[in-house]
């Protein structure tokens, strides 16, 4: 079995790719699992490179939770749901304790749970055409992966609250001319030049300075996600067990098949 995610080097600047295209990179507990060795082994050395890129394989970010994995939480108790959940998001949200800054660097679809990734990093970059949406009230779930806090910080109030409850795809007005990325290429070269320049920019910096401010930025971030997670693997927890999730994965389930495609951009 491939792993579903996977790390390389390119120059000063560590590449980490969700790695299931078959399944849109759909994130489930084997590619958590990998997400977070490889995070690990990065908090343990990371003086190799200057900058960590995140991405999907083959033209997609994420899709999104991995419905089979969530139709699984469904039979497990609340209080086992809970801790499963929170572990999940926690794995993936490691990225925020990195001692280098992140990027997310976001084409086709992202979708979900890969949003609430995409926030966490430090800068997301656009990539030709995107499909965002965080429609987890449509499969009858409290948002996860931090998204209900995350996300006004970049597109207001408003706007947050409004994708938010209908799950609708995010306007490109609306991405164009709010926070939610730093920059928008039509093609990877020029996304390529730019990344290659930050990490070469960042390099030249003191490191101690660099892990100090990064820490300093990030923690209202992760003040905000520390009592969150717990609020949502909670609220899932008690959702999983709603007629309404139920009834959703059943009609999903139905219509695509039982397979690991199954995901929350259906």
């Amino acid at each position: 079995m491939f792993p579903k995610a996977l790390f390389q080097k390119k120059c000063s600047m560590g590449i980490l790719l969700l790695n299931d295209p078959t399944t849109l990179n759909a994130m489930d507990e084997e590619m958590c699992f990998h997400f977070n060795s490889i995070i690990e082994e990065l908090l343990k050395d990371s003086s190799d490179i200057s900058l960590l890129i995140v991405r999907g394989a083959q033209g997609n970010f994420s899709s999104g939770g991995n419905l089979n994995m969530l139709k699984r939480k469904s039979d497990l108790t609340p209080i086992k749901a809970e801790f499963e959940m929170r572990k999940f998001y926690e794995g993936f949200l490691r990225i925020l304790h990195l001692p280098v800054p992140t990027v997310a660097v976001i084409e086709g679809v992202c979708v979900g749970a890969a949003v609430g990734l995409a926030l966490s990093c430090d800068f997301r970059l656009c990539v030709g055409e995107v499909k965002i949406s965080v429609p987890f009230l449509k499969l009858g779930l409290h948002p996860g992966m931090g998204v209900s806090a995350l996300l006004p910080a970049y597109l207001g109030e408003q706007l947050s609250s409004f994708y938010i409850l209908t799950g609708e795809l995010i306007s490109k007005e609306h991405l164009a001319s709010t926070n939610f990325f730093l920059k928008n290429f039509s093609d990877e070269k020029d996304c390529s030049a730019f990344l290659e320049k930050l990490s070469e920019d960042l390099k030249s910096l003191s490191r101690d300075v660099l892990q100090q401010t990064l820490s300093f930025i990030r923690s209202r971030k992760l003040e905000i996600l520390q009592s969150q997670l717990a609020l949502e693997s909670k609220s899932q927890a008690i959702n999983f067990h709603n007629e309404f999730f139920r009834e959703k994965i059943k009609r999903i389930s139905t219509k695509t098949g039982t397979s690991d495609k199954t995901t929350q951009s259906k």
